[in-house]
């Protein structure tokens, strides 16, 4: 087992990784910081190890937004004096507690992963929900972190989910405008047969589509001569081949839309990624309480808010390394 890289040093490479962010560098200044980054690496074991750790998680490139990774390096950046050397031990525990490792894998296998945002016709950051208005008056609304693309002409009523959530009221009527409004998400299509519906995208595993008004049709991408009917009042999760049997819907699933979270025996893990929607940042949870049930209304605009009440109602404690990376406890 490799031993402990001293901390000196890991607030060395950090330092390194912040100055290397720099907008302000020139292409010869680059190159000259460059050089003494490899000579700094090569004059010791530890220095070059500890560097690898940060080129392990992509970071020497650049910081995924919206981590507590990169929160910490801007932080970093533009402090001066004693406030850039709390800001640069703090990214210096993000990167070697395992902390932006956490964070890094959470972004990556979750829902939005540090691609969903390019190049989408309609996306939302952090904590962000739009409402959209389309061509043919059927209404959208986004929930936090999610990007979709739109295709909307005289053949094609196409919405392709890339990341996150929405919910989709067609427009009386609008069926006989175009061709069926369809949601695609990387697991199938959703075509809408005159109905209110939500769809979610679960990341690499499924899609969830909650039915609210009126039908739907699934067809899973890899299996196009199974159709599976939805009707009002029922949900389903697909993935590319197959749906699951379908339960009745929840409609306080949506309670996004007014802004609120609401909880029935919901296990903590679920509860803190929804939540985690309208925080920046790492939030998680300790796998020991994972499977806690949490019930309850929500405000979703005031996430310390939220976990207080947590705290004050549950067998719980925080566990922070700034304020962009906390994970609950048991207490």
């Amino acid at each position: 087992m490799s031993a402990a890289i001293a901390p000196a040093v890991q607030q060395q490479a950090a330092l390194w990784l912040v100055e290397l962010q720099s907008d302000e560098l020139t292409a010869h200044a680059r190159r000259q910081l460059n050089q003494r980054l490899q000579a700094w690496r090569q004059a010791h074991a530890d220095h070059e190890r500890a560097w690898q750790r940060i080129e392990a998680m992509g970071m020497q490139l650049q910081p995924l937004a919206g981590t507590a990774a990169s929160a910490a390096l801007a932080h970093a950046a533009r402090s001066a004096g004693r406030g850039r050397r709390v800001a640069l031990r703090n990214l210096a525990l993000l990167l070697f507690s395992g902390a932006a490792a956490g964070t890094l894998a959470w972004q990556a296998q979750g829902e939005t992963s540090g691609v969903w945002l390019a190049g989408a016709d309609e996306s939302t950051g952090t904590a962000e929900r739009r409402a959209i208005t389309l061509p043919d008056g059927t209404q959208l609304e986004l929930n936090a972190r999610s990007a979709l693309d739109v295709q909307y002409d005289e053949r094609w009523r196409l919405l392709r989910l890339r990341a996150g959530e929405i919910l989709v009221t067609t427009a009386p009527g609008s069926t006989a405008l175009a061709q069926p409004l369809v949601v695609e998400t990387r697991h199938g299509r959703i075509r809408a047969l005159g109905t209110r519906f939500a769809v979610r995208e679960r990341g690499l595993g499924s899609t969830q589509v909650m039915l609210f008004e009126g039908q739907t049709e699934i067809t899973p991408q890899r299996s196009p001569a199974r159709r599976f009917i939805l009707s009002k009042g029922e949900q389903v999760r697909f993935d590319a081949q197959h749906a699951e049997t379908a339960e009745r819907a929840d409609a306080s699933a949506i309670a996004w839309t007014r802004g609120m979270l609401v909880a029935q025996d919901m296990p903590l893990a679920e509860f803190l990624a929804e939540l985690a929607r309208h925080r920046p940042g790492y939030l998680g949870c300790d796998p020991v309480v994972a499977r806690l049930p949490i019930s309850g209304t929500y405000p979703l605009a005031d996430t310390d808010r939220v976990l207080d009440m947590l705290l004050a109602t549950q067998p719980l404690a925080l566990r922070t390394a700034t304020r962009y990376w906390v994970s609950v406890q048991p207490r």
